[in-house]
């Protein structure tokens, strides 16, 4: 299996990295909670963002947390994510 590739994140004046996601399977509120909570767990994050009228999961970090990490925690909480841009990468914006 291939690595999927995403934008390569880079660290502003801020170190704050921003990816984003569009939720693909499941929206319902009580799996989105799950996912702020688990996500906003993870080592690395500094805030979550889960916009259920837009389908977009906002995710900043220290540029550690990696997309896999991020579907897979998703994938439990009964959300599928894709990159919210292009296929197979993630937009990644530097705050």
């Amino acid at each position: 299996m291939s690595a999927t590739p995403r934008a390569a994140p880079t660290a502003g004046p801020s170190g704050v990295v921003r990816s984003q996601f569009r939720v693909n399977a499941g929206c319902c509120s009580d799996c989105a909670g799950d996912l702020a909570g688990g996500l906003g767990a993870l080592p690395g994050v500094h805030d979550v963002q889960v916009l259920g009228a837009s389908g977009l999961v906002v995710v900043d970090h220290d540029g550690t947390v990696t997309d896999e990490a991020v579907r897979r925690l998703a994938a439990d909480a009964g959300l599928g994510l894709v990159p919210a841009t292009r296929p197979g990468v993630a937009l990644t914006v530097v705050c």
